[in-house]
């Protein structure tokens, strides 16, 4: 379910020791703009209710956020998509990700999942502020004392 793309010097066979390497700043960058298109989503979802994300677009320099909506977005909803993101980023809060079991996954309130996609089991849950623990942990039955 993991895909890396990159340029292989030589030749490589199974079995082989192999060494890695990354540019960070570029990865950094690509990290932020897509957690920004979760941000998007969020806010979209808050501001336009039924607003369906089609896809997405994330490289270092840009993002693009594909979406259906019923109409075209008021000024006020545009506003309030930018005010919900942009207070997010202001906040600096910490992203949070840690795999769980589908099925509590699954149970989380407020995950949003693309629900024509095929998830692993384990899944991995990434939340902004939110350790995934406690989520996770407000998902199994409470024992007795």
């Amino acid at each position: 379910y993991i895909l890396h793309k990159g340029i292989v010097e030589g030749n490589i066979a199974v079995g082989d020791t192999v060494q890695i390497s990354f540019d960070e700043d570029r990865r950094r960058k690509i990290m932020n703009n897509h957690t920004a298109t979760h941000l998007l989503n969020f806010a979209l979802r808050k501001h336009c209710g039924d607003a369906d994300q089609k896809g997405s677009l994330v490289t270092d320099e840009r993002l693009r956020f594909d979406f259906s909506y019923k109409s075209p977005l008021t000024t006020e909803q545009l506003e309030g998509v930018d005010e919900v993101v942009e207070e997010f980023i202001k906040k600096n809060d910490i992203v949070y990700a840690k795999n769980a079991s589908l099925g509590i996954a699954r149970e989380i309130q407020g995950l949003r999942a693309m629900f024509d996609e095929t998830y692993p089991d384990p899944v991995r849950v990434v939340s902004v502020g939110i350790p995934v623990d406690k989520l996770v942990q407000d998902q199994l039955p409470q024992q007795e004392a």
